[in-house]
This record gives C-alpha cells, structure tokens and sequence, in this order.
C-alpha cells in the first residue's frame, strides 16, 4: 500500500498504520513476517483446524 498525503492526514497518532499492519499479518500467509513503520514483525502463524 503507498502511503499518501491523505493517508497521512488521515492517520490519528499512529493509529491507521497500525491497524494497516494487522490487515496486512492477517492477509499474510502463514509464516510471513509483516513489520510496521517501527521495526516490529509480526508472523503469521497457522490457524488451529476444527
């Protein structure tokens, strides 16, 4: 996603990014690491079958 000065506008303290980063680990696929604008990762792990 790039970001734009209206995304930018738009983001309330870090807020928007964040939860574009939780959109991003659960699109992910399983083990992908997704890491936000400070240096976090995030892997996605497996979900438990039923």
């Amino acid at each position: 996603m790039n970001v734009t000065p209206e995304l930018v506008e738009q983001d309330d303290g870090g807020r928007l990014i964040k939860k574009i980063v939780a959109l991003e680990a659960i699109l992910a696929k399983p083990g992908e690491i997704v890491a936000d604008d400070q240096g976090r990762e995030f892997v996605k792990i497996a979900s438990a079958s039923t």
